[in-house]
Parts: structure tokens; C-alpha cells; sequence
């Protein structure tokens, strides 16, 4: 007689995915800049307002993007409010 085979036993539960990377902070300019985003302005258009170079703007857009981990900039607005920094 045959030796009943053991009853599979139950899959673990899959991992729980990991949880987003913490964003590395935001300095107060990039946070002034980061709220002009929402509103699709220009460089030019921000630079006049806070009367920095466009230059300086862009700076401060890619220092944005790389802390957001994107590159787009409705894409970074989305992740801003997302993480409720907007």
C-alpha cells in the first residue's frame, strides 16, 4: 500500500512591495520653484518673477526632477502631490 503523499503545503504570502524611496528634501528655493510647476510656465516667465537667471531656473528644475526621480514635469507635479508636497 502506498504511503499517502503529504498534502502540499500552502505558498507563502508574496512579499509586500516596498515602499517608495524616501525623497531626498526639498531646499526652500526648490520648494518656491517647485509650486510655479502647476502652472506650466515658462523658464523665462520664472525667472523674471523670482528674478533669478534662466540658468539658475533650470538648475533648480533638475535638482526637482532628480529628487522627484522623474523628468517630465506633469509627471513631477503628480509625484509632488502624490507625496503631498504640493
Amino acid at each position: 500500500m502506498p504511503s499517502p503523499s503529504p498534502s502540499p503545503s500552502p505558498s507563502p504570502a508574496p512579499a509586500p512591495a516596498p515602499a517608495p524611496a524616501p525623497v531626498a528634501p526639498l531646499t526652500e528655493r526648490e520648494r518656491v520653484l517647485l509650486r510655479e510647476l502647476p502652472f506650466h510656465q515658462s523658464v523665462a516667465d520664472i525667472d523674471r518673477k523670482h528674478n533669478v537667471s534662466p540658468n539658475t531656473v533650470k538648475t533648480y528644475l533638475r535638482n526637482i526632477y532628480q529628487k522627484l526621480e522623474d523628468t517630465d514635469r506633469t509627471r513631477a507635479v503628480t509625484i509632488a502631490q502624490e507625496r503631498g508636497l504640493l
